[in-house]
């Protein structure tokens, strides 16, 4: 289902021009493909983000 809606939106894109949200969406889309390309990208990703430690575990903000 998800890819029929992409095609869909894809045709709309193709008989207009981009608008600026549609350029910011294809770059958050583009970063994360490359965030979650790999399991080291994406944990660099959460720690840079805070969203976990060093070892992997969840930062205190987020512990339960």
């Amino acid at each position: 289902m998800h890819a029929a809606l992409e095609r869909k939106a894809t045709a709309r894109a193709a008989a207009q021009p981009m608008t600026q949200a549609d350029k910011e969406l294809a770059a958050m889309k583009a970063y994360m493909k490359k965030v979650t390309s790999s399991k080291k990208a994406a944990q660099a990703f959460l720690q840079d983000a805070g969203i976990v430690d060093r070892n992997g575990r969840l930062a205190k903000p987020y512990r339960p």
